[in-house]
Parts: C-alpha cells; sequence; structure tokens
C-alpha cells in the first residue's frame, strides 16, 4: 500500500513537474514576447520622435520660407509705391507738356494770322504806291 501510494505520489509529481516544466517554457515565451513588444515600442517611439522633428524641422523651414516671402512681397509692395508715384508724375508732366504744346500752338496760330495780316497790308500799301507812282507817271 505505501508503495502504491509512493507510486501514486510520484506519478503525481512527475505530472506536476512536466506541468511546472510546462508553465515554465510559456512563461519564458510570454517574457520574450514581452520583451519583443518592448523592444519594438521603443523603436516606435523612436521613430515618432524622429518624425516629429523632421515635422518640426520642415515646419521651421517653412516658416522662414514664409517669412521671406512676406519681406519679398513688402519689397514689392513698396516697389509698386514707388512706381506708381513715378507714374503719377509722369502723366502729371504729360498733361502739362500737353497744356504747354496746346499754348505754343494758340500762339504760333495767333503769330501767323498777324504775319498774314501784315503782309497783307503791306502788298496794299505796295499796290497803293505802285498806284501813286502810276498816276504821277500819266499825270
Amino acid at each position: 500500500a505505501v508503495l502504491a501510494q509512493r507510486l501514486e505520489l510520484e506519478a503525481g509529481l512527475d505530472g506536476l513537474a512536466a506541468e511546472l516544466a510546462t508553465l515554465t517554457s510559456i512563461k519564458k515565451a510570454l517574457q520574450l514576447k514581452l520583451f519583443q513588444a518592448s523592444e519594438q515600442r521603443n523603436g516606435l517611439v523612436k521613430s515618432r520622435r524622429r518624425l516629429e522633428e523632421r515635422v518640426e524641422s520642415e515646419k521651421q523651414g517653412y516658416l522662414l520660407r514664409v517669412a521671406d516671402l512676406v519681406r519679398a512681397n513688402g519689397r514689392m509692395d513698396e516697389a509698386l509705391d514707388r512706381a506708381t508715384v513715378k507714374l503719377d508724375h509722369l502723366q502729371m508732366s504729360e498733361k502739362s507738356i500737353e497744356t504747354q504744346l496746346g499754348k505754343a500752338r494758340e500762339q504760333v496760330i495767333h503769330l501767323i494770322e498777324q504775319i498774314g495780316r501784315k503782309e497783307a497790308q503791306e502788298a496794299r500799301e505796295a499796290k497803293a504806291e505802285r498806284a501813286a507812282r502810276e498816276a504821277e507817271q500819266r499825270k
């Protein structure tokens, strides 16, 4: 009876040892999976950090580019303002020149009319002198 009990205990211990070995190997497999998951998580965290740094770097680059474009736009606006002022001055000068040209034309026309009247007067006087000479010669 003791022998049967002992054999039964040994069989139970063997079953427990086998179960303990199975549980130990499951524990080791789970620890390995946990370690791998931890490593994968660490890799993902590092990747996310690198990605965030790259995004921030690109963001800064774009912000600098936008600032450059804003400055360039300001310079273009200033140049446009200067060009507009110059154009306004040129247009005013053109109007002034056109006005002066109109006045000069009027003066030329007036002078031509005066010259025409004077030439007509001189022609009448010359005709009158000829007529007077011819009349004297006939007498």
